[in-house]
């Protein structure tokens, strides 16, 4: 657990530091949008997994699109979740590069 929590931390102290979002936790909540923004965002996504949250978020900043957290209660029954959390860390950096090389070329304002 000590682990995982380590690892998410500094993931998402990198996914903000290159992505410029200034979000607590991109993974967590639900995402939300209207129909004009979903359609100019979901038409430029091509990550999928746990990147596509990130994804999502980059190409809606890019587009000046307002990113609100707003507190949800999400209530479970103490599900443990059966990911691989160093394997999955990985694979969402690699994804996080991706998101970034968009950013850079333009590719969510194109």
């Amino acid at each position: 657990l000590i682990h995982s929590t380590f690892l998410r931390l500094q993931l998402n102290k990198l996914i903000n530091l290159l992505t410029k979002l200034n979000v607590e936790d991109t993974q967590a909540g639900l995402k939300g949008f209207d129909s004009e923004t979903a359609r100019l965002i979901f038409k430029k996504m091509t990550i999928k997994g746990f990147g596509f949250d990130v994804d999502i978020l980059a190409c809606a900043k890019k587009n000046k699109k307002k990113i609100s957290t707003i507190p949800v209660e999400f209530n479970y029954d103490h599900e443990m979740s059966t990911i691989n959390f160093v394997r999955q860390t990985f694979i969402m950096t690699i994804d996080l590069v991706r998101v970034f090389v968009k950013q850079c070329t333009g590719y969510y304002t194109s």
